[in-house]
Parts: C-alpha cells; sequence; structure tokens
C-alpha cells in the first residue's frame, strides 16, 4: 500500500508540468483549427438560375368555362405538351424546343391558315416569327392540322389569345455550397415579379411553397421554384435572383468534429502511455531498493 503511495506522489508532482504541457498544446491545436475556420473552413454558395415558360391548364380551361365553352382537344393537348417539353428543358438548362416545328415547314403545310390567324405574317419573308415565337403556338397549329376535327382560324385565333392570357415563366434556382463548411440562412433575393411557386404533389418538399431561410451542406446543393403572374408576358424578362447566407458554426463542420475527436483521442493515448511508462519506471525503482 506504501508503494502505491509514494507512486501516486510521484505521478502527481513529477509529471503535473508533463500534463499540463499537453493540456497547453491540445487547447493551442483547437485555437488553430478555430483560426482555420475563419480562413479556409468558409462556405461558397453559387446560384444558376434557368426559366421557361409555362401554361396554366387551370387558368387556360377557366377561360374556356366563363364562356359557356368547351376547351377543343388540339387546345388542351398543345397546352399539356408544351408544359411537358418545358418541365424537362428546365431540369436540364436547355431550350430544345425553340427549334420544334420551323415556321417554315408549318407555313409549306398552311400558308393561308397561318396568315389568316396572324395578318402580320408573310410566310414568304425570310424570317417569319408567329406571335410571340411560343413553341405552343405551333404546337397548337400542327395539332389542328392533324385533327379530324380541326378548328376555324376564328377558333385559333381564340385559342391563341386564351394560351396568352394562361402563360407564365417558371424560373429554377439551383443553390450548390461549393465550400468547405455549412453555410447557414441561405436565402434568395428574388427577382422583381417574381413570387414562390405554389406547392404542388410533383414538387420537391422543399423547392416551392416559400422563400424561408435555410442550410446549406459542403459539397451540396438543392433548388428553389419562383413564378411571374398568369398572364404577365415580358419578352426579354431579367432573371435578376442573387443569394444571401451566413457560415455555420465551427462545431457544424464535420471535418472540424472529426479533427477535435482525434486530438481528444490522441491526448487520452499520450496520457495513458505516460501512466504506463510511469509504472514501469516505479517497479524498476522498487526492484532497485531491494
Amino acid at each position: 500500500m506504501g508503494g502505491f503511495e509514494r507512486f501516486r506522489e510521484w505521478a502527481t508532482i513529477q509529471k503535473l508540468g508533463s500534463v499540463a504541457d499537453l493540456l497547453f498544446k491540445f487547447t493551442a491545436l483547437v485555437a488553430a483549427l478555430a483560426a482555420a475556420n475563419f480562413f479556409y473552413f468558409q462556405p461558397d454558395v453559387r446560384l444558376e438560375t434557368t426559366a421557361q415558360a409555362f401554361i396554366d391548364e387551370g387558368v387556360l380551361s377557366q377561360a374556356y368555362a366563363a364562356a359557356g365553352e368547351t376547351m377543343p382537344a388540339v387546345v388542351e393537348e398543345a397546352a399539356r405538351e408544351y408544359n411537358r417539353l418545358n418541365e424537362i428543358d428546365l431540369r436540364a438548362d436547355r431550350n430544345a424546343t425553340q427549334s420544334r416545328l420551323p415556321t417554315t415547314e408549318l407555313c409549306a403545310r398552311m400558308q393561308r391558315l397561318i396568315e389568316e390567324i396572324y395578318p402580320k405574317v408573310d410566310c414568304d419573308a425570310a424570317k417569319v416569327v408567329l406571335g410571340r415565337g411560343r413553341t405552343y403556338e405551333r404546337l397548337l397549329l400542327d395539332l389542328n392540322d392533324r385533327s379530324p376535327r380541326k378548328l376555324s382560324a376564328g377558333r385559333l385565333r381564340d385559342a391563341r389569345e386564351r394560351l396568352y392570357k394562361a402563360e407564365y415563366l417558371r424560373a429554377r434556382c439551383w443553390l450548390t455550397n461549393d465550400g468547405s463548411a455549412k453555410a447557414q440562412n441561405v436565402r434568395i433575393r428574388i427577382s422583381e415579379g417574381f413570387s414562390p411557386r405554389a406547392r404542388s404533389r410533383t414538387d420537391n418538399a422543399a423547392a416551392a411553397g416559400s422563400n424561408d431561410a435555410f442550410f446549406l451542406h459542403e459539397g451540396t446543393g438543392t433548388y428553389r421554384l419562383f413564378e411571374t403572374a398568369r398572364g404577365d408576358y415580358d419578352p426579354h424578362p431579367s432573371l435578376e435572383f442573387d443569394v444571401d447566407w451566413d457560415r455555420a458554426d465551427l462545431a457544424d463542420s464535420p471535418l472540424i468534429s472529426w479533427l477535435v475527436i482525434f486530438l481528444l483521442a490522441a491526448f487520452v493515448l499520450v496520457v495513458i502511455n505516460d501512466v504506463t511508462a510511469a509504472l514501469r519506471g516505479k517497479r524498476g525503482d522498487d526492484s532497485k531498493d531491494r
């Protein structure tokens, strides 16, 4: 019992300076990591915005219902197909529908009808643009030409005007954190004329419905959807979206957490090693005394 008491006294007094030195080094390393957070562990949120026009099929249907009419099948199909194609383009950041159904091809098939619907259009001109130049206008003409129950020029003009009033722009803001730390309080500064898209069953739960602040881990991405009012047409819309964010706390960085755990484990191993060495030294001293 006396030998243990002498060891404890020796370990406490003789090794106190060594343990204090380890504690100082450990504290210095943690402080260095905290300083590194201000220079290296920073979030970097990048924003990319794409936009496509869509037709609100509900607004279009209501316009026909309000006039006591049934929406023609070719109009319904043109709106649905246009939305389907533009949804694909919006996700892929492209405009593949722009070259679909060239006007020259339509003019060759139905020049008289086109010039009746669009009095200012000359199919013999070098460049022909129908109305707003939207694909749904060309889709409507193509589907009507293929239909066994064709609409007259007057009903096609009426359908075009109702499609115009149901048109809107949808913007998809894709955010990526290319930095080395989590970003918090991420919020998009919405471009004028846009508002958060009303949530639907097909949307990502967080992609629509609000513009609340959120967090974004390093190396991850997400998106938000915004829309203009129905019938609010701008031939040259400005997509002036931007993003604000704050750096998350040091403790929120997974890398920092693992480094702290590693340093704690290393500190414990060093202390255990010192205690083991002290025990061996004490046994050696006791052997000499004998």
